[in-house]
């Protein structure tokens, strides 16, 4: 399974990379780039994060077809 870390923390992101052998984003933005670019099967994301936050990175994910993960 891969798993997309989305945090603006660089320990966070550390931890659970380390943790879940995890892809890391920086950033909302950053994170739909990555989604676009490679096959990801579940997004962890922080809420609080400058460029764009948890709750826009889960209605872009949301309301684009091709960035829907598997259910």
């Amino acid at each position: 399974m891969k798993v997309l870390i989305v945090d603006d923390d660089a320990i966070n992101r550390k931890v659970l990379r380390a943790v879940l052998g995890a892809v890391e984003s920086k950033d909302g933005l950053t994170a739909l780039q990555t989604l676009q670019h490679e096959k990801i099967d579940a997004v962890i994301s922080d809420i609080l994060m400058p460029r764009m936050d948890g709750y826009r990175l889960r209605y872009e994910i949301r309301k684009t077809q091709s960035l829907r993960l598997p259910r």
